[in-house]
């Protein structure tokens, strides 16, 4: 039995990196709502993240946000600080969770080395960076804590115009297998979420109804609301999935059960 000073629960301290996305807005009320206070990241968007703060505290939970430039931690390692700076302002740490936006689709054989490591370093270097902090300050305060990389539907399938999303999704999730088996010793589950397409408008604006973007291609006829991939992290952070580790909860309407995907998204649509 792991002798631990402290177990995540539904209550504790969550850090939501891409708290400025439409997924990291949803997933960070959500955890509010269980019970946890939330300290996010944001890189683009800072008026999304004062928003996504003033709703979360809304909810009788504290929050902060930090900036965070995930994509330039491979060669500004002090960034990572930021990771301890929040939870050191939260109390703890019991959950991380990486929300990461995609590139714009170009073909494979029209990529330039810069592009492949823009891609790899936002994609899967940083979130790997970003999580071995975290478990670091799991493992220091001795917490059965939660790691949860949300990818995306790269991890079952692929698409024209998506070589570098594919290869560094993938690569994340390879190597949140391999973090599971290492950090299962000390209470930590490491998991991923792989949404297929989610309802979100243009940035800058507020969510649009999944039920009116058709998506004939998706067995469930629909997009994904935001806030239905946020309950799927919501389960991996709470005490239900104790058990759950080293494997990916696809939300995706079905669409990796079909195998086939299109490159051509509505315009009220973004993968993140």
């Amino acid at each position: 039995m792991i002798d631990l000073t402290t177990a995540a629960s539904a209550n504790g301290q969550a850090i939501v990196m891409g708290g400025d996305t439409p997924i990291g807005r949803a997933v960070a009320i959500e955890l509010a709502l269980q019970g946890m206070d939330v300290g996010i990241t944001w890189c683009d968007d800072e008026s999304c993240a004062k928003e996504v703060v003033a709703e979360v505290r809304a909810t009788g939970r504290w929050c902060e946000r930090r900036r965070l430039d995930v994509g330039a931690l491979g060669s500004d390692t002090g960034a990572l600080d930021v990771v301890d700076d929040l939870a050191a302002a939260l109390g703890g740490l019991t959950a991380l969770v990486t929300i990461t936006t995609e590139p714009e689709p170009t073909d494979a054989m029209d990529l330039v080395p810069a592009q492949w490591r823009a891609g790899i370093d936002g994609l899967l270097l940083g979130p790997l960076i970003v999580a071995q902090r975290a478990a670091r300050q799991m493992i220091d305060r001795r917490v059965a804590g939660r790691i949860i990389h949300v990818t995306g539907a790269q991890e079952q399938s692929t698409a024209a115009g998506e070589a570098v999303t594919c290869a560094a999704r993938n690569g994340l999730a390879a190597a949140s297998r391999v973090m599971a088996v290492e950090l299962a010793p000390h209470g930590i589950t490491v998991n991923t979420v792989a949404p297929g397409e989610v309802a979100a408008p243009a940035i800058g604006q507020h969510g649009v109804d999944p039920w009116d973007a058709s998506r004939p291609g998706v067995p469930a006829g629909r997009a994904a609301g935001a806030h239905e991939v946020a309950h799927a992290v919501v389960f991996l952070a709470g005490p239900a999935a104790d058990y759950v580790t080293g494997t990916s909860l696809v939300v995706d309407g079905g669409l990796s059960a079909v195998g086939t995907r299109h490159l051509e998204r509505p315009a009220s649509l973004s993968g993140l």
